[in-house]
């Protein structure tokens, strides 16, 4: 398979075109506020060693995980969403995303590329070696040339419709561990999926599932993966001024008889 990764754009790129969804302090620039500040990284995913491990990052946004990896030792795959035509949404009919999903897509690209711009305009002032992947989230063995050791998940579960396809498709890439960082986790044994929000705000639409942990032990079981460690995260959403307290799940392959 041919190697996927994209190439850093030519130039400079203008710093009122990126859009920060991470808080980042780059080299040179100084702190850049985003939409969240994710704090110590290490809490954030658990307290996990990534030192020496080929790390993905899945959904990388602005890439404080990726970078954050990198600094520690790592050797990331940053991924993320071709388009905005691979989100799903949630129906309302007061959405333009319902009424008419091509102007919605056409509308919301350029936000996306805002977020890209803010990942390799980072990727610049850290100097990074990090590979970038841009593919579909549900076949990562198709947008990926090999396996990882293991896989990021930060923040993003809550935001797929369907979950459990998700994980399989980081199972199939991931050798190790699975990280599923600052996730919501429902605290039961009881298989259990239920809407994180009520379903009534169209503002909200982005936001889909929360799983119990038996549900995410049944799912990564069926995969080859058993849960390790689940243990409190935290980080500070900017714009509503609060610490938000969730869940960072860690599992590990389980060993082949």
């Amino acid at each position: 398979m041919q190697e996927p990764y994209v190439q850093p754009p030519d130039g400079p790129i203008p710093f009122e075109e990126c859009y920060w969804y991470t808080t980042m302090d780059l080299p040179g620039h100084g702190v850049i506020p985003g939409e969240w500040d994710l704090g110590d990284f290490d809490q954030y995913i658990g307290n996990f060693d990534v030192a020496g491990r080929t790390l993905l990052d899945v959904g990388s946004a602005s890439g404080y995980l990726s970078f954050e990896a990198e600094r520690r030792g790592a050797r990331v795959i940053s991924f993320d969403m071709v388009s905005v035509t691979q989100r799903f949404h949630l129906p309302f009919a007061s959405n333009l995303y319902f009424q008419d999903r091509d102007e919605w897509d056409r509308q919301k690209e350029c936000g996306l590329e805002r977020l890209k711009n803010s990942y390799w305009y980072a990727h610049r002032h850290f100097k990074s070696r990090n590979k970038v992947v841009y593919g579909d989230i549900f076949r990562l063995d198709r947008a990926l040339p090999g396996p990882v050791e293991v896989t990021i998940a930060g923040a993003i579960m809550e935001h797929m419709n369907d979950q459990i396809s998700v994980i399989g498709s980081i199972a199939r890439v991931t050798e190790k561990t699975i990280i599923i960082a600052f996730t919501p986790i429902i605290d039961t044994d009881e298989l259990i999926a239920r809407p994180l929000l009520p379903l009534t705000n169209p503002r909200d639409d982005i936001t889909w599932w929360n799983y119990s942990r038996g549900l995410y032990e049944r799912v990564l079981r069926n995969v080859g993966f058993a849960i390790v460690d689940i243990r409190p995260s935290r980080a500070h959403h900017c714009p509503s001024g609060q610490n938000v307290q969730r869940s960072t799940l860690i599992a590990t392959r389980i060993a082949q008889a």
